[in-house]
């Protein structure tokens, strides 16, 4: 629809915030020219500045709620989320923003974009799928079912749970078996 402000952003399975880089940002390394005017939308502050550590560099910004659509049909309303104004030692980001899609609630125990969509019955399913491509522009990642239409014919999918030893983690974790570089085999490890 015309009056939505679509911004290109990073899914990251490691973190549970929603973040998007305003207007005005410090933003050195953010996809250039692209961030979303808070005033164009509707956006509530909080009134709560919030600094965010994310890997070796971090940001400041403006705690809040407003609208985010995944698609004209899929949105929640009154989504926790920062309005950034400034990151620092973040390298190149060719992205305006973070969606968080970690499978715990983060600070303040904030529900993620994921838990509030299936908590308003907006997704059938709390999951997401990815289909990963080789061709440029088309990977897939699909929310609140599994996405059958991008599955190789005849393949199939495998479920596997969570690693419980490091369950009180953010990011997701998989027991693996066997993993071979070369020669070396690494045996009984978990990967993210």
């Amino acid at each position: 629809t015309g009056d939505i402000n679509w911004a290109p952003i990073v899914f990251d399975t490691g973190s549970s915030w929603l973040w998007v880089a305003t207007t005005g940002c410090e933003c050195p390394g953010i996809l250039s020219g692209v961030s979303v005017n808070m005033k164009e939308t509707d956006f509530k502050p909080a009134n709560q500045t919030i600094k965010l550590a994310y890997g070796q560099g971090g940001g400041i910004g403006e705690l809040g709620t407003m609208t985010v659509y995944l698609s004209d049909d899929v949105y929640y309303e009154e989504q926790k989320m920062i309005a950034i104004e400034k990151i620092y030692d973040f390298g190149t980001m060719y992205s305006s923003g973070i969606f968080g899609l970690s499978h715990k609630a983060g600070a303040n125990n904030t529900p993620t974009l994921l838990d509030n969509l299936y908590a308003a019955g907006k997704i059938e399913q709390k999951l997401f799928t990815v289909s990963l491509r080789s061709q440029e522009n088309t990977s897939l990642i699909t929310f609140g079912e599994v996405d059958y239409t991008n599955v190789k014919e005849g393949g199939d999918f495998t479920y596997t749970p969570l690693n419980l030893i490091s369950s009180d983690k953010w990011y997701y974790t998989l027991d693996i078996q066997e993993v071979k570089f070369g020669s070396v085999v690494a045996n009984n490890h978990y990967a993210i």
